[in-house]
C-alpha cells in the first residue's frame, strides 16, 4: 500500500513540524509525567501529580493546555483527586501541561460557595446559581484547602467550594473530594485570655497574644465531651482552650475552635511518633508503636487532618509499616493530626506474558517460563493498549500484555498490552462530497460506496502538504484518508485542491 505509507510519512513529518517549532523557539524540552492526582487547586491553575516513583510534581493548567478525562475534553475542575494521569506532556523548564489524560470513577462536578457545614461535619451545603447543595461526608471523603491537605475544619465561609460526588448517587450524593480555595490564614493556638465585644485575644503558652474579630462569617465549633457543636461569640470565654485561623491583614477570624467549660477547658494535648502497627478504618483507629516505650492506640474522627507522604489521605490510605506522627488530646486519645510516610514501601513487581484469562477486574498473565499470575484491576489501574489508553474491555485472551503490580496484594498500577488482533486503519480515496466542522464524506472515484468519517481534535490533517484544519476542507477537493474500520474516526486526511490554495 504506497499511498498508505506515503500518508503515514506525511502525518510524521507534520508532527514533526509542528514539534520543532514549539521547542526551538524558546529552548524549552518536553517531559512526560504520569501517577495520580493528589491535589489541584482552580484558583492557582495547578495540579500536584505523585509519581510511581514517588516524586511529586506541581504542573500548570493554562488556556491553551488540552485535559481528556475518561476519553472526554474537560476542564480542570472536572479532574478528580486520585484520578490516574495516564500521560501528561509538560514543558519540562515551565511544567506547563501541554496534553493530559486522565482516568477516574464517573463523578459529578459542583462549585459554589461554603453554605454550611453540619456541626458533626457529616454533611456539606455549597451555595450555587441553581440554589443550595447537599452532600454527604465520609471518612473516604478528601479534603484539600489552597492545594495542600485540609479537613472539613479548615474550610471558610469566604472559600470558593469545588466538589466531586460518586456519580449515579441518591438526592444527598456522597462527596469523593472537596477542593477549597480562599485567602490564606494565619493561625494562633492557646487560651482564650480577653473576649471585648466582637474582639477575643488569644494567648499562647509561647509567643505574643493575638486578639482576633469575629465577624458573621466566622464559623466557630465547639468540641465538647458528646461530640462538636456549631457555636457563637457568646460561647467565647476566658479560660478556654481555642485555635483561630484568621486574616493576617485585618485580623478577622474565618475560623474559631474551643473546648467549652462543660467539656474541660484545657485539653492537653500529647505526640508520638514511630512505626504503624495496626490499621483499622473501619473502625477509624491506628496503632503507632515509639522506638521506645508502649505502643499508642488512637482513635480519629471526623476533625482529625490526616496525610501520607505530604498529600491528603485518609485512615484507610495507611499502611502497617509506614512511619507516622501523631498528635492527640491525652485524656480521650482521639487525633488531631496524623502525618505518615510510606518509609518501607517497595518498588512493585513485573511480570511479562501472554493473558490467559480476563474480566472486568482482573487480568491472569503467563510467563514463558514460570507460574501464570492473578492480578487484580481497579479504578487506579492505567491501562495501555498498543501504546494508546485503553480499558479493561480491550484487553483479550492472547494478547502480550507487561504489567506493574504490588507483589503483597496483586493489584496492578499499570497494565501494557499489544494487541495481535489489532488490523491496520482501512483507506479510502476520492473526492471530498461533503464536509462539516465535525465530518467529511469522501466518494471513491472508482465506484464504491461513500464514506463518513469523523473529525476529531487527534485527527492529523495535511492540505496540499501543510499542516490544515476542518475549515480548509472543500467539497470537489481530492482526498486521501486513513481511518479506524470499526468507529470510522479519521486518523488522518490528506487533502489536494489543485491549486495549491485551501490553507490558511
Amino acid at each position: 500500500m504506497d499511498s498508505y505509507r506515503l500518508l503515514r510519512s506525511l502525518v510524521s513529518l507534520l508532527l514533526l513540524a509542528l514539534a520543532v517549532p514549539a521547542t526551538a523557539a524558546a529552548g524549552r524540552s518536553a517531559a512526560t509525567v504520569s501517577g495520580q492526582i493528589l491535589s489541584l487547586s482552580t484558583a492557582a491553575q495547578t495540579l500536584t501529580v505523585q509519581t510511581a516513583s514517588g516524586n511529586q510534581a506541581v504542573l500548570r493548567v493554562t488556556a491553551a493546555s488540552h485535559l481528556w478525562r475518561n476519553g472526554s475534553p474537560v476542564g480542570l475542575a472536572d479532574l478528580a483527586l486520585r484520578d490516574a494521569v495516564l500521560t501528561a506532556q509538560v514543558d519540562s523548564r515551565t511544567l506547563r501541561v501541554v496534553n493530559l489524560r486522565a482516568r477516574g470513577p464517573a463523578v459529578t462536578t459542583t462549585r459554589g460557595g461554603l453554605a454550611g457545614i453540619d456541626p458533626s461535619l457529616q454533611s456539606l451545603s455549597v451555595t450555587t446559581p441553581a440554589g443550595p447543595r447537599d452532600f454527604i461526608l465520609t471518612s473516604a471523603t478528601l479534603f484539600v484547602r489552597n492545594g495542600h491537605a485540609a479537613t472539613a475544619a479548615d474550610l471558610t465561609a469566604r472559600d470558593s467550594i469545588l466538589v466531586h460526588a460518586l456519580a449515579g448517587a441518591a438526592s444527598e450524593p456522597v462527596a469523593a473530594d472537596v477542593e477549597a480555595d480562599g485567602p490564606e490564614a494565619s493561625e494562633v493556638e492557646g487560651t482564650i485570655s480577653a473576649v471585648s465585644g466582637s474582639d477575643v485575644t488569644i494567648t499562647p503558652s509561647q509567643g505574643n497574644a493575638v486578639t482576633v474579630h469575629v465577624s458573621d462569617s466566622t464559623m466557630i465549633r465547639l468540641h465538647t465531651s458528646t461530640g462538636e457543636v456549631a457555636g457563637t461569640l457568646a460561647d467565647l470565654k476566658t479560660g478556654l482552650r481555642a485555635e483561630a485561623g484568621f486574616d493576617p491583614v485585618s485580623f478577622v477570624a474565618f475560623r474559631i475552635e474551643a473546648a467549652p467549660a462543660d467539656g474541660g477547658g484545657q485539653q492537653q494535648v500529647s505526640h508520638v511518633e514511630g512505626t504503624v502497627s495496626a490499621v483499622d478504618a473501619g473502625a477509624g483507629t491506628i496503632t503507632i508503636t515509639p522506638r521506645t516505650g508502649s505502643p499508642v492506640a488512637l482513635t480519629t474522627d471526623s476533625a482529625t487532618r490526616i496525610t501520607r507522604n505530604d498529600a491528603a489521605a485518609t485512615l484507610a490510605d495507611i499502611k502497617v509499616g509506614d512511619h507516622a506522627a501523631a498528635e492527640y488530646v491525652t485524656a480521650t486519645n482521639v487525633a488531631t493530626r496524623i502525618a505518615a510516610e510510606s518509609e518501607t514501601e517497595t518498588e512493585p513487581a513485573e511480570i511479562g506474558g501472554s493473558v490467559t484469562a480476563a474480566s472486568a477486574t482482573s487480568i491472569t498473565i503467563t510467563p514463558h517460563t514460570g507460574d501464570p499470575v492473578a492480578l487484580t484491576l481497579d479504578s487506579s489501574t492505567v491501562i495501555l493498549v498498543n501504546g494508546k489508553p485503553g480499558t479493561v474491555t480491550d484487553i483479550k485472551v492472547g494478547d502480550k500484555a507487561e504489567a506493574l503490580y504490588d507483589a503483597t496484594t496483586k493489584v496492578a498500577s499499570k497494565v501494557a498490552v499489544e494487541s495481535e488482533t489489532e488490523t491496520e486503519p482501512a483507506e479510502v480515496e476520492g473526492h471530498v462530497t461533503a464536509a462539516t466542522s465535525t465530518s467529511v464524506t469522501i466518494t471513491p472515484q472508482e465506484g464504491g460506496s461513500a464514506v463518513t468519517l469523523t473529525l476529531s481534535s487527534t485527527t492529523v490533517i495535511m492540505v496540499n502538504d501543510k499542516p490544515g484544519t476542518a475549515a480548509d476542507i472543500q467539497v470537489g477537493a481530492r482526498a486521501q484518508a486513513l481511518y479506524d474500520h470499526t468507529t470510522l474516526a479519521a486518523i488522518a486526511i490528506r487533502i489536494s485542491t489543485g491549486d495549491g490554495g485551501g490553507h490558511h
